[in-house]
């Protein structure tokens, strides 16, 4: 794809998460994300939880668990700035709160919201 000159669309990189995840490649899944980081996609949030679903499917419990912390401080440095959270973004907080060390805090965030 990138050989022939077509640069990765928004749909790219979720379709090439979750192609990575049904393969349980976690080589060629951590190759996706790196891509994704350098061109900028990583930050979408459908990106985002395709790749820690692929983490997650790969058995990179530890990559999944880095990727969840990353996405609560983003979140919270987002209120911070008073950023207001709609459904999709509360939902994707919310997931990433997921891992059992995080889940008081989505906890104490769902009562506050």
């Amino acid at each position: 794809m990138r050989r022939e000159g077509v640069f990765p669309s928004d749909f790219t990189f979720p379709c090439a998460f979750k192609a990575a995840a049904s393969l349980r490649s976690s080589v060629t899944g951590k190759q996706i994300h790196g891509l994704s980081v350098k061109c900028g996609r990583i930050l979408d949030v459908f990106a985002g939880c395709s790749a820690f679903d692929m983490y997650c499917k790969t058995k990179l419990r530890g990559d999944a668990r880095k990727m969840s912390r990353e996405a609560v401080r983003a979140f919270i440095e987002f209120r911070k700035i008073g950023g207001h959270a709609n459904s999709l973004t509360f939902c994707a907080f919310l997931d990433a709160c997921s891992d059992e060390l995080l889940l008081s805090l989505g906890v104490a965030w769902t009562c506050v919201s």
